[in-house]
């Protein structure tokens, strides 16, 4: 009984995991999508190519761990999906789940920093901020 019941916490904690890591690497490569490609090399940093490559590869490569893991989780509470079946085979291994989930936190940490200083700095934040509709050529 002791026994099935840590072998539960350690499946749902794993479930856990995994659905965070395919959602945070869902969400690197959508912030790294729809930045400006001249913010990556603004500051000597990696293209935006190269960051696109490695985060949606991670994303195709978490999502199928991601989906398993909520129908596990689901599967838990007494909800049965089809799905299950279908995702079990793109489910990936914790080892390799742990290798993704440095791709987006090399990002989140790194260069989205950088990227996210360079948005503000075009958006005219500072002393020198431009009003709404009073450009230099509205007169």
């Amino acid at each position: 009984m002791t026994a099935y019941l840590i072998l539960l916490i350690q499946n749902i904690a794993n479930s856990a995991l995994n659905l965070v890591l395919a959602i945070v690497c869902l969400w690197a490569a959508i912030h790294a999508s729809t930045t400006p490609a001249n913010a990556f090399v603004a500051f000597g940093r990696r293209t935006k190519n190269f960051w696109l490559v490695i985060l949606w590869l991670s994303v195709l490569f978490t999502i199928g761990s991601g989906i398993a893991s909520i129908s596990y989780l689901l599967h838990l509470v007494g909800i049965n999906l089809p799905l299950f079946n279908f995702v079990r085979p793109l489910a990936i291994g914790n080892f390799f789940g742990l290798l993704m989930f440095a791709v987006p936190g090399v990002y989140l940490t790194g260069d989205k920093v950088r990227v996210d200083a360079f948005r503000q700095r075009q958006k005219g934040t500072g002393p020198y901020q431009q009003r709404p509709g009073k450009g230099p050529r509205d007169w």
